[in-house]
């Protein structure tokens, strides 16, 4: 199921324009929720949970540029702006907006907006994001921006390429999740992204970051076989 988050502080405005877009992500035939957001700073503590967020720019306290300035790229999910003032569609370039749909042109430009974000997600959604649990709740990174992930103590860490995360859980339960995604076990207590690997040396792995990972040398013939099918892959 793809979560979508509509942020506007015109309740009015939030209560239609939602059944709008249920209307037509219904057209598309996608599982789908939506939830309702009135203040742009609530937002901010679970959008990380959402695959899709129309925002509206023009709020108090939070404007919808603003939350899109604060927001990771482990975090981000796709934008389409919303509002009143065309003459914003140019600053909101800098965002790397999906869609801007203008307010007094929803009707045209909603269907072409939905359409090509059902599309989107279709391809690129949550199958791309990995939901974990931290001490401040559940939080989605996008897996594409995961480098290892390891055993630390009690607890596992998810590094990216910007920050570390600490979870719970299995090192087993993700390289389930995660083995089909371009992920391998190299040790008892690694899990490691190949998009991130420099070289495979006879018992470690060293990472584009120069971090040095320790390989197995029960899991070492395999690890390199697999990184060598990894390489040729992306070069064809």
């Amino acid at each position: 199921m793809f979560k979508i988050a509509i942020c506007d502080d015109d309740k009015n405005f939030l209560s239609k324009f939602s059944k709008t877009v249920s209307t037509e992500f219904d057209k598309v035939g996608i599982d789908y929720s939506i939830v309702e957001y009135d203040n742009g700073n609530v937002l901010l503590n679970t959008i990380s949970n959402f695959d899709l967020v129309f925002l509206d720019i023009d709020m108090p306290k939070v404007n919808g540029f603003q939350i899109a300035e604060k927001i990771s790229n482990n975090e981000k999910p796709i934008f389409i702006f919303v509002t009143l003032h065309d003459e914003l569609v140019y600053s909101s370039i800098k965002f790397r907006p999906f869609r801007f749909i203008r307010k007094s042109y929803i009707e045209s430009e909603i269907k072409e907006s939905v359409a090509a974000a059902a599309e989107y997600l279709k391809k690129n959604g949550s199958p791309y994001k990995l939901f974990v649990s931290t001490i401040n709740g559940e939080k989605g990174i996008n897996i594409n921006l995961i480098t290892y992930i390891e055993v630390f103590g009690h607890c596992l860490l998810i590094h990216t390429v910007d920050e570390k995360i600490e979870t719970y859980g299995s090192l087993l339960t993700y390289e389930k999740q995660l083995t089909d995604k371009g992920f391998v076990r190299v040790h008892k207590s690694y899990l490691v992204n190949y998009k991130f690997i420099y070289s495979v040396e006879q018992k470690q792995i060293i990472m584009d970051d120069k971090t040095i990972i320790p390989l197995s040398r029960y899991k070492a013939e395999t690890v390199r076989n697999e990184f060598k099918s990894y390489i040729r892959r992306q070069q064809q």
